[in-house]
């Protein structure tokens, strides 16, 4: 692994650079990048004990899909049983689906993950074919 380099002010981590960038800079250039750790991000700062502390990833972003692309995440056959379903929940959500307002499924929000999981309770789909669902892949 080659060595990471940052510009740091005051402790900080403001830019990373990997070693093949750093050599081909003129020496100005290289007095002000440091070495750093490779799990070194933007944002990292040296202690004055020499330690490292690193921010944390960022939150997941979230799983959106548009409308008929939703659909597909769903086998023909669960589609089929989930549209014949005579259960009152079941067809409000189809009817929010088929809303003309309703472009796009956020599939990281709570109320859309229940909407799945209550599928499932539902025997319209598998739990193990909610969690795929749930990842927005269509396979």
């Amino acid at each position: 692994m080659s060595q990471l380099y940052g510009y740091l002010r005051a402790g900080t981590v403001l830019a990373l650079n990997n070693q093949a960038a750093f050599e081909a800079t003129d020496e100005s250039v290289r007095a002000v990048w440091t070495p750093v750790p490779p799990e070194a991000k933007v944002g990292s700062v040296r202690n004055q004990d020499g330690s490292w502390e690193h921010p944390p990833a960022p939150p997941p972003a979230d799983i959106v899909v548009d409308v008929p692309t939703f659909f597909m995440l769903f086998t023909i056959g669960e589609e089929t049983s989930i549209r014949a379903s005579q259960d009152p929940g079941v067809k409000v959500l189809l009817q929010r689906l088929d809303h003309p307002a309703t472009k796009a499924v956020n599939l990281s929000l709570q109320a859309n993950i229940a909407a799945i999981n209550y599928l499932a309770a539902q025997g319209l789909i598998t739990e193990a074919r909610a969690a795929e669902i749930l990842t927005g892949q269509v396979s």
